[in-house]
C-alpha cells in the first residue's frame, strides 16, 4: 500500500499551519499578501475568514466597528472568487 502523502487536503492543512504561524510572528503587511495569494492559488480558500478574524484580534484597536478585517476579507474573497469565475481558471 503507497501512502499518497502530497494530496490538496494534505496541502491544505500545511499552508493553513504555515499561515497561521505567519500572521502571529510576522507584521500584517508581510503576511497579508501570502493570504492574497493563497485565496488566489486555492479554490474557495475559506480559511482565510479565520485569519481575518484574528488579524481584528490583532491589529484593530477602535472598537468602532470591531470586524473590519473579516468584512474586508470576506469582501475580498467574493471579489477573487467571482473574478476567478469570470476568467475560468
Amino acid at each position: 500500500m503507497k501512502l499518497n502523502v502530497i494530496n490538496p487536503v494534505n496541502v491544505r492543512i500545511l499552508t493553513f499551519i504555515v499561515a497561521l504561524i505567519f500572521i502571529v510572528i510576522l507584521p500584517w503587511w508581510l503576511s497579508t499578501p501570502m493570504l492574497l495569494g493563497l485565496v488566489i492559488y486555492f479554490p474557495l480558500y475559506f480559511e482565510v475568514l479565520f485569519f481575518g478574524f484574528i488579524f481584528d484580534m490583532l491589529y484593530v484597536t477602535e472598537i468602532i466597528f470591531p470586524y473590519t478585517a473579516l468584512t474586508a476579507t470576506f469582501v475580498v474573497l467574493l471579489a477573487v472568487y467571482f473574478i476567478k469565475t469570470q476568467i475560468r481558471i
